[in-house]
């Protein structure tokens, strides 16, 4: 058996067979011994330019050359490697052929197939045969599930496919079927709220993090799934007003994210939402031509579907500070209403929220209508030095008769001070309207509702 030098070079998506019949070197002449032929084979392997995972060797036998290579079973590999041998040429049909061993008995088994090509002994060059780059990508993509890099492998799987597109743009199937790949992993990734509960009183920050566990999930066997990106979004206060925002973090080797609540400086009950974010997989998409749009839009569909979401409360300090309510309606002429109806429903839905909530009717009504400083005094003289003092007028400013009913706006201005500091803590102002069929509940429908509306503000926002 004559040992025939050749270089193969897989690079770029190209393979390139270049082969030539020597002399035999003075150094093949030693015994066929297994460490020979070890050695042998490290020499050329360093003259070849083959992937890493192949194996190749090259003999002669019954006076024809052949090329011994391991390599995937898979038909794509196969065409790719027939389509290279076919071109060969000259005299002799060259083949390629899945062997389930190899020819010769030195030759180690290290790839998933053995291929022999035949060709001609005289030397050939053979013009090159573009590979789809998506092969070896696929490979890894399959190596990456196995070795439990989840995200990573979803990621080469839809890397693949867009590099089979760049490759050939009529392969649409084929980079559908790496999509298909990319969600058949994606199907079996969960997320888990970690067990918790989660309330704490405003300024303060929780007393542990917002924790999720993502897991590979297959036959009933959960693993943690490390460096996946998880979204998580929660409503702060910015510039006085509540907004959503969010945070994406990696989960840990356990499979775990923790995010850290900013101390809110609001109260009231919500929940954090946490989603595996797939923005990056998505701007990679982009560039996908309109008939495989919709695979983008599944990729969102089944990102929406992984989520989940932690309620969490917060309650007011000012629960605990003593609330002391003034307040006075006025009708459209400016006389005073005597029914009382916006105070009623501040003291009302006060207490209801579970504030210390009283109204204060030793105060002169008229004042109310003075500057904060005079209303204040009328506090201070009742020897109230501590809690909050909550008082504010209001005034119909428009009653519509129309079909027998009664239409009625009301607006009003309310006012939250410290009496131990005399500062302004909160202010606010509002209105309503109201339909009813006599002009007295008209109004004292829309008092109510638009007191109720400053306690609903007021909950959130006192500190």
């Amino acid at each position: 058996m004559k040992i025939v030098k050749c270089i193969w070079a897989v690079s770029l998506g190209l393979l390139l067979f270049t082969c030539a019949t020597s002399p035999k070197a003075p150094e093949l002449e030693q015994a066929n011994s297994p460490a020979t032929k070890l050695t042998e084979a490290e020499v050329l392997a360093e003259e070849l330019s083959l992937p890493s995972w192949t194996s190749q060797h090259l003999i002669e036998e019954g006076g024809k050359s052949y090329l011994i290579v391991t390599g995937p079973t898979s038909e794509a590999w196969s065409v790719l490697l027939k389509a290279a041998a076919s071109k060969l040429g000259q005299a002799q049909q060259a083949s390629a052929l899945s062997l389930s061993k190899p020819v010769a008995p030195d030759i180690e088994r290290k790839g998933q197939g053995w291929w022999k090509v035949e060709f001609p002994s005289a030397p050939v060059v053979v013009p090159t045969v573009p590979i789809d780059p998506s092969l070896k990508t696929e490979k890894e993509a399959a190596d990456q599930l196995v070795a439990g890099l989840v995200i990573t492998s979803v990621d080469s799987y839809l890397q693949a496919s867009l590099e089979t597109l760049r490759f050939a743009p009529g392969n649409k199937l084929r980079s559908t079927e790496l999509f298909g790949k990319a969600f058949a992993v994606l199907g079996n990734v969960n997320l888990k709220a970690l067990p918790a509960t989660y309330a704490t009183v405003t300024g303060q920050p929780f007393a542990q993090p917002f924790q999720v566990r993502v897991v590979y999930a297959v036959d009933g066997k959960e693993t943690p799934v490390g460096s996946a990106p998880l979204r998580f979004s929660s409503k702060l206060k910015k510039n006085g007003r509540m907004t959503l925002t969010g945070q994406t973090l990696l989960t840990g080797v356990d499979g775990v994210a923790a995010f850290a609540f900013p101390p809110p400086d609001f109260s009231g009950q919500d929940e954090v939402v946490v989603v595996l974010d797939v923005n990056s997989w998505l701007e990679k998409l982009v560039a996908l031509p309109s008939e495989l749009q919709d695979q983008v839009r599944r990729l969102e569909n089944l990102s929406a579907q992984k989520k989940v979401s932690m309620p969490y409360r917060i309650d007011s300090l000012s629960k605990g500070i003593p609330m002391s309510i003034a307040f006075a309606d006025f009708d459209e002429k400016g006389g005073l209403l005597r029914k009382g109806d916006s105070l009623n429903s501040l003291v009302s839905n006060f207490s209801k929220s579970g504030f210390e909530a009283s109204a204060n009717n030793n105060i002169n009504l008229a004042l109310l209508k003075k500057d904060d400083s005079t209303v204040l005094l009328a506090w201070l003289s009742q020897g109230k030095r501590t809690g909050r003092a909550i008082f504010g007028t209001s005034t119909v400013t428009e009653v519509l008769l129309a079909d027998k009913k009664y239409t009625v706006t009301v607006n009003g201005s309310l006012k939250v001070y410290d009496l131990g500091t005399r500062k302004l803590v909160y202010q606010q102002k509002g209105g309503k309207a109201a339909t009813a069929s006599d002009r007295t509940t008209a109004i004292s429908q829309a008092l109510q509702l638009m007191a109720a509306d400053f306690v609903n503000v007021l909950i959130d926002a006192l500190p």
